[in-house]
């Protein structure tokens, strides 16, 4: 159970190392999907205020996930990369949703397509749906210090 805890709170750190990397690798077709990856990479830049405490929180705490508290600290370790999460979701169904806006030449990220909003928006959605499995699985698991002690043998006495 703490690899899946540990893997799933380092998810958004390696998905922004995956598209830096993407950034070169998908060159020759950056037409097609380099607005795409420019997105990821500045918003996941901006997002390590949010991914990088959480990531902490839930590493350090995910060393004791047998005791209620370790499991409350990763919750809220949980709970702040799942806003990080929910975030990017709403930022995208706002601009789905807004005006077209004129473009603006000095912009860091470009504005996307509705195919390239929903390719955008897909990891953070696996990623939600990866937290909340992650933390059903913690809260259903027993605590030991839930588990029923053993009274001592009689043979011993």
């Amino acid at each position: 159970m703490r690899r899946r805890v540990r893997m799933v709170a380092c998810a958004p750190l390696a998905w922004l190392a995956a598209t830096l990397i993407s950034a070169f690798a998908l060159a020759p077709w950056w037409n097609s999907v380099g607005d795409v990856v420019v997105t990821w990479n500045v918003v996941g830049a901006f997002g390590l205020i949010l991914t990088l405490p959480g990531a902490v929180v839930v590493l350090i705490a995910s060393t004791a996930l047998d005791t209620r508290a370790g499991r409350w600290f990763t919750t809220v370790g949980f709970a702040v990369l799942l806003a990080f999460g929910a975030w990017m979701m709403l930022v995208t169904v706002d601009e789905f949703n807004s005006a077209p806006r004129r473009y603006d030449e000095p912009s860091m990220i470009p504005e996307l397509t509705t195919a390239e909003q929903l390719v955008f928006t897909t990891p953070y959605v696996l990623y939600i749906g990866l937290i909340v499995w992650v933390l059903l699985l913690m809260w259903r698991g027993p605590l030991v210090s839930a588990l029923p002690r053993h009274a001592p043998s009689s043979a011993n006495e």
